[in-house]
């Protein structure tokens, strides 16, 4: 479930929503001081600054965050800026409490058309050891929860130890569990410390909760290495003394979790690394008060298990290293930034395996900022799709919309449009016969006997080879070029557009460039089957004539009518395809993320055949129209000339011959196309199409 942006109506809503719980919460007085103070900033400070440094400072002068941010984008990282270097603790908890987040959370849900949330969750308290100060809880996010997870993501939240929900962060972790199930884990779950915080709490009170939360995950995953610790700000550094903790055990080993990843760890509370940065929101000044607040003492400050970052024993990081090493991401420009640079060459001295995602000109906690601000889905969902790499067991997954991605979806084309093609030769044989001699067989059945009878097996598969090497490249040109196309056009060139003609965009475009690649072998292909004998009996035979006596123009002679036929064609299948699979699950009632890789091909297929059908109807004037040209065109006389003299022998009738067969045809063939192409997708680690 991966929601769009927020919107200037969510804000508004937020507003809304956050204003009784202010009053419910804060002293009136307090609230009506801070609001005051606010005014100046709200009034004239933001404006100016916005204005100044947006429109009236060369581009080069601007803040690295700036430079690339939108409107939308730089306007809220102000406030949030703002926000955090004044507006008091007490009155800032109210802003992520569950009284507003959750509201806020469900208001975004309907919006996206979620009566329900596609994913369950729900709260779990546990009891603590004797020497806690205070019971454990957190929040259980699921897909199916009567059955064991095979990865657990042990999430702790970030807020400075004094700010923060589970219920803020509910958005983004249930976009990375879809994220998780698209990438081939059976039935991830994550499960979401809810600490106690400060001053309610100090330390180590919140270390002695998340070793807590640690293992009751252990005791519901039952193989530690299938736990995934994770965490932002504050609770990356709970997790990080987490690590250290567990190292101290006797037997560390038993323990130990699969992985760690940490989204702009806050690794020592207190330096004076730790500096304002003109991009970043956070202030250093106000982290140091809460960093000391946290540790209670000076003297605390110091211990490793408080503020990780000052730990230099790299025996003891190598210790406490997860199974699977680390992985850390981080803007650039972040306030943290120093320290985490210095943090992650330490552990790579000490022999960890880590793994590093420094984003330019990005900001503190940037996958949890642009998962709510991005402005595409794919800039939305950059960080998390980065998260979801390697995580636990390896799944072999390839990233998302990478090169990598394009030429594996092109090698699921080839596999699924070459042999799906070659295997019904014999009956794309006796439709192009028909088509172009009505009188020629009574049925298909009589057609396969005579030839079965005259010409064996090979003459009911005559035509195998052009079909088999044309069709290859056109699956790889199709599928390959349609993820490009629907990816550059559905969230570069035009996020907003509606999504049906995003399909029906990008397969157009896509078909266009894997139809000039299709031609000559099609030309070929049509020759040999429609004429009697045979023009020629291999593809070798067949081109060499063909180049021969026309050149290379004679292969592309019937491509406009090859554009007209699968075009129309290709553009049906996508659109529809992707219309019906959505329409399946909305149906069934569940997200597509809750079933299984087996029902979601089985999903494939039968929207496939559904599209299939649509497909044969649409493009078979066309393609009558394509094997009468390569069969009965004159020489020298111009395709609409041809196009003209057919018609006028044939008549609108003409040009439905063998549709039936075209229908069983498409309809299968189509059909196991989708489904050996998600299969094959499924395979590499990769979601299934449609459905989103």
């Amino acid at each position: 479930m991966i929601l769009g942006q927020i919107s200037y109506l969510d804000c508004l809503v937020f507003l809304i929503v956050l204003a009784p719980q202010l009053l419910l919460h804060v002293n009136i007085i307090e609230l009506a001081l801070c609001v005051l103070k606010a005014l100046p900033f709200v009034f004239f400070q933001l404006p100016y600054q916005f204005c100044r440094e947006r429109y009236f400072t060369t581009k080069h002068q601007r803040s690295s965050f700036v430079q690339q941010a939108s409107f939308f984008q730089d306007l809220v990282i102000r406030i949030v800026r703002y926000a955090f270097a004044f507006i008091p603790v007490n009155i800032g908890r109210v802003f992520f409490s569950k009284g507003v987040a959750l509201p806020f959370l469900r208001f975004r849900l309907l919006r996206h058309g979620y009566i329900q949330a596609p994913l369950t969750w729900r709260e779990a308290v546990l009891r603590q050891d004797a020497s806690s100060k205070a019971k454990t809880m957190g929040l259980w996010v699921t897909v199916e929860e009567s059955e064991r997870p095979d990865l657990v993501i042990y999430y702790c939240h970030g807020g400075g130890f004094s700010m923060g929900s589970n219920y803020f962060y509910l958005e983004f972790l249930m976009a990375w569990l879809t994220l998780l199930r698209d990438a081939g884990y059976r039935n991830p779950a994550i499960f979401a410390l809810e600490y106690t915080l400060v001053p309610d709490e100090r330390y180590p009170v919140q270390l002695e909760q998340t070793v807590a939360g640690y293992d009751h995950v252990c005791s519901i995953v039952k193989d530690p290495s299938r736990v995934c610790l994770a965490g932002d700000s504050a609770g990356a550094t709970l997790q990080l003394s987490l690590l250290l903790q567990l190292s101290k055990s006797s037997d560390p080993g038993k323990r130990r979790p699969g992985f760690a990843t940490l989204i702009s760890p806050w690794a020592t509370l207190v330096t004076p690394k730790n500096r304002d940065t003109a991009s970043d929101y956070l202030n250093a000044d106000s982290l140091h008060l809460y960093g000391r607040q946290f540790a209670g003492t000076q003297a605390n400050l110091k211990e490793p298990l408080v503020s990780p970052g000052v730990c230099k024993d790299r025996d003891w990081w190598l210790r406490a290293s997860p199974s699977g090493g680390y992985c850390f991401m981080y803007g650039s420009e972040e306030v943290f930034g120093p320290e985490v640079r210095d943090l992650v060459a330490l552990l790579r001295r000490s022999g960890c395996a880590v793994r590093v995602r420094e984003e330019p000109g990005q900001v503190h906690a940037w996958p949890v900022v642009s998962l709510f601000l991005g402005d595409t889905q794919g800039e939305r969902t950059k960080g998390l799709r980065d998260l979801t790499k390697g995580r636990g067991p390896s799944t072999g997954n390839i990233e998302l919309f990478s090169p990598t991605y394009f030429a594996a979806c092109g090698l699921g084309g080839i596999i699924s449009c070459g042999p799906t093609h070659t295997s019904v030769t014999p009956l794309d044989l006796v439709k192009c016969r028909r088509q172009v001699d009505p009188n020629i067989y009574t049925s298909n059945l009589s057609a396969w006997r005579s030839i079965f009878a005259k010409e064996g097996l090979r003459g009911v598969f005559f035509g195998w080879a052009p079909t088999a090497v044309g069709y290859s490249f056109q699956g790889a040109g199709k599928y390959g070029f349609y993820e490009v196309f629907k990816y550059y056009y559905g969230e570069k060139l035009f996020p907003n557009a509606n999504k049906t003609v995003v399909y029906l965009g990008a397969s157009a475009s896509a078909e266009f460039l894997a139809d000039i690649a299709l031609c000559p072998f099609e030309a070929v292909k049509v020759r040999m089957q429609t004429t009697l004998p045979p023009y020629a009996n291999s593809l070798r035979e067949g081109w060499g004539k063909v180049t021969a006596k026309e050149g290379l123009g004679g292969l592309y002679k019937g491509l406009y009518p090859l554009w007209g036929r699968q075009i129309p064609y290709t553009m049906v299948k996508f659109a529809t395809f992707e219309t019906t699979v959505n329409q399946i699950y909305k149906t069934l009632g569940k997200p597509k993320e809750s079933y299984n890789a087996l029902q979601q091909t089985g999903v494939s297929f039968l929207g496939g055949y559904i599209a299939g059908i649509g497909c044969a109807v649409i493009s078979h004037p066309a393609d009558v129209m394509v094997s009468k040209l390569n069969a009965d065109r004159q020489p020298g006389e111009s395709g609409g000339k041809a196009m003209s003299r057919i018609y006028g022998n044939i008549g609108f009738k003409g040009l439905w011959n063998g549709l039936p067969v075209r229908i069983a045809m498409i309809g299968t063939l189509t059909a196991f196309q989708w489904l050996i192409y998600d299969s094959f997708k499924v395979s590499l680690g990769l979601p299934t199409t449609g459905g989103h």
